[in-house]
């Protein structure tokens, strides 16, 4: 499912990674300093910590495109907020 406003970070419905993996998400959602989580739609996916949430996206952003070669990254949630697809 797909996300068109903001919402909750939820593991169970995270848009192209595949059920089974999943649950190896959960340090992102339990993790207390600034981060950013990122997907690809190969069901890639990596999060990173930073100093501020700016930080954070700058370098799960770099991270996800020196490691995704074969599809592109997004941005998909900021601390505990998805922002992927919110207009």
């Amino acid at each position: 499912m797909l996300f068109w406003r903001p919402s909750e970070f939820d593991l169970t419905v995270l848009p192209f990674v595949p059920a089974t993996v999943r649950p190896k998400t959960s340090s992102y959602k339990t993790a207390t300093a600034p981060r950013a989580f990122a997907l690809t739609t190969s069901g890639a996916w990596l999060w990173r910590p930073g100093a501020t949430p700016l930080q954070a996206i700058d370098k799960t952003m770099a991270d996800c495109a020196a490691q995704s070669k074969t599809a592109p990254c997004i941005l998909y949630a900021v601390n505990n907020r998805v922002v992927f697809g919110a207009r």
